[in-house]
């Protein structure tokens, strides 16, 4: 199968043609349906390194980028269960062992355990026909297509964990301010017109993405935050 694959560290991607993996004990074989491409997946291209952040020295170029990935379950590996053929699914980009303590507390960013990457960062990822991936990291989809779902496990979690950690403070009479509503910063205000009732603010250079700002439920679009001054119940999240 013909895959993008980081050909070392700041030496860009390529298309190739590789083997295509089978599932062994706990992993699936996915037949992908949308690959989302992150700016990290241009950092890994261009510029980071090693030298850069120390902790790269534990994956070894090259392997197949991508690690916004969903799509449909082809083959199940050994000891797999409660997943179906062609059932629709979105991969987590977080790998861990299950078995630590910090997989076990439902932390598995945390994850203590031996392995190390995921698909994408590490180990095969997604920009290819087919990727394989631990039983472990699905998530069954409902009404979403592959094609839809891909940039959520990446992009839409970065921006739902900053609403999230913020519920608490994020009152009826509190306020939001979204400065920058590109990539992540669309998907937040998303999740703070759903999740919360307080005023959304949005700021944007960008017409378009003003534009979007108020289609997605922003109170107040600005083209510019000059100067803010917060309660201390407001909330900024700066994408």
């Amino acid at each position: 199968m013909r895959a993008y694959r980081l050909a070392g560290w700041k030496q860009g991607g390529h298309y190739v043609e590789v083997d295509q993996q089978e599932p062994g004990p706990g992993q699936v074989l996915i037949k992908m349906g949308g690959a989302g491409i992150c700016h990290s997946d241009l950092h890994l291209m261009h510029e980071w390194s090693p030298e850069l952040i120390p902790e790269l020295e534990a994956f070894v170029p090259d392997f197949t980028l991508g690690h916004e990935n969903a799509g449909w379950i082809e083959r199940v590996g050994p000891g797999v269960e409660g997943w179906e053929q062609d059932q629709a699914v979105a991969i987590s980009p977080v790998w861990s062992c299950g078995r630590c303590a910090a997989c076990r507390a439902g932390e598995d960013s945390y994850c203590e355990g031996p392995e190390t990457g995921s698909g994408g960062i590490g180990l095969d990822g997604g920009l290819a026909s087919h990727m394989v991936a631990p039983a472990r990291s699905l998530v069954a989809l409902q009404n979403l297509q592959p094609s839809e779902a891909a940039p959520l496990t990446d992009a839409g979690l970065t921006s739902y964990h900053a609403v999230r950690r913020s519920l608490d403070v994020l009152t009826p009479d509190a306020a939001a301010l979204v400065i920058g509503v590109g990539g992540l910063g669309h998907m937040g205000l998303a999740y703070l017109r759903l999740l919360t009732g307080g005023l959304i603010v949005a700021a944007d250079r960008s017409e378009a993405a003003r534009k979007m700002a108020a289609e997605l439920g922003a109170d107040v679009v600005l083209d510019s935050v000059a100067r803010a001054e917060f309660a201390g119940r407001d909330v900024a999240l700066d994408a």
